[in-house]
């Protein structure tokens, strides 16, 4: 795994967020687990900023409702019904990948 993953600050950069709090465990020489939070209290947060694709996966769990917000992958919008406390996502980021962030977040 490159040094330049997204997990952490960088990935509070691209989501426009000051800071996120992040638990990082290596697992192998090659592979790390990295947990990160991300909280934005405001809607209408905007278009998350693109990410270099990589060999790298997101699992998002909402740790609040997420009732609008909208997923545009490879350059395409995906219909999102929105996201209740507790649901999981699963996000891969070979693939180009945006968020357009209408409601406050917690994940």
């Amino acid at each position: 795994m490159p040094e330049q993953s997204v997990y952490g600050d960088r990935m509070a950069d691209h989501f426009r967020v000051p800071g996120a709090p992040t638990v990082v465990r290596i697992l192998r020489k090659d592979a790390r687990f990295a947990a990160t939070r991300l909280t934005c209290n405001s809607p209408r947060h905007g278009f998350t900023t693109p990410i270099q694709p990589e060999a790298a996966y997101v699992v998002s769990v909402q740790l609040q409702d997420f009732p609008c917000g909208e997923l545009w992958v490879d350059g395409k919008p995906i219909p999102q019904p929105g996201f209740c406390r507790n649901e999981v996502s699963f996000y891969d980021l070979r693939r180009d990948t945006l968020a357009f962030l209408i409601s406050p977040f917690d994940v």
